[in-house]
């Protein structure tokens, strides 16, 4: 019994292939500013120092095609007050996630299946994955709150999300999501920055090991957080390509 549950769970298809599926030239212009620009701002620590770590500056590519050794993949995101922030706390909302891997073989786009609900961890500012506090979802929400404020770094992802990956066939991995600051937060004086990134993972129960168990695939600049609806987008794309798919507008 337990061999035969071990193969059918083994056996579960967490991609769809999506043959019609392109990069629209919206989107393609998003994720080559997401990626390519310098951040809207830089995060702040409690002094109101600006952080500098060398992914907060602007988007950058990691791992980006080549996973190595890695089977797993996980979408992620962060979020940190930025400068004049004047709410200790605010509700970040979240909704509408989109993960696609990009296949050597065929060329065509497989949309990924990730759980609807987050996890998440407050994160020291000297981001040496100290964690000082679990972050707070309101889950069942239609969308989805975060609960994040300015004393930690919000790092957030799908619950149980990392789906297993063909290491050897990957072209592109495009992740894009919608988030936008609680409209009463934004108007009490709340500044917040977010990103779009993901990483590979060794296997699906690997610990993290100062990143000889994962590595980030890339990840996109800070972007402010608004009142209404923002995408922010991660890609491992050319940009000539993106370029080109954005000048067909």
């Amino acid at each position: 019994m337990l061999v035969s549950l071990v193969i059918l769970l083994s056996a579960i298809n967490f991609w769809t292939e999506q043959p019609d599926f392109q990069i629209s030239s919206d989107r393609a212009c998003e994720a080559l500013e997401d990626m390519n620009r310098e951040s809207e701002a830089l995060p702040t620590d409690l002094l109101g120092r600006p952080l500098k770590f060398d992914w907060m500056s602007r988007g950058r590519v990691g791992m980006g095609n080549d996973p190595k050794s890695f089977s797993q993949l996980i979408p992620w995101a962060v979020v940190l007050a930025a400068p004049h922030n004047r709410k200790e706390s605010a509700r970040v909302q979240i909704k509408n996630l989109e993960v696609f891997l990009l296949s050597k073989t065929t060329g065509r786009w497989s949309r990924g299946s990730f759980p609807e609900h987050w996890k998440g961890a407050k994160l020291s500012h000297r981001l040496r994955n100290q964690v000082v506090g679990e972050l707070k979802v309101e889950l069942g929400t239609d969308p989805d709150t975060l609960f994040v404020d300015a004393n930690s770094i919000a790092h957030f992802w799908p619950e149980g999300g990392r789906r297993p990956i063909d290491s050897e066939d990957i072209a592109g991995v495009y992740v894009t999501i919608q988030a936008r600051l609680d409209p009463s937060d934004y108007k009490g004086g709340g500044r917040y920055l977010m990103n779009m990134a993901a990483d590979y993972w060794r296997s699906n129960s690997a610990r993290w090991d100062n990143l000889k168990s994962n590595g980030d695939v890339a990840i996109s600049r800070l972007k402010y957080l608004r009142p209404e609806w923002r995408r922010f987008s991660m890609a491992t794309l050319e940009e000539n390509d993106l370029q080109r798919t954005c000048r067909n507008n």
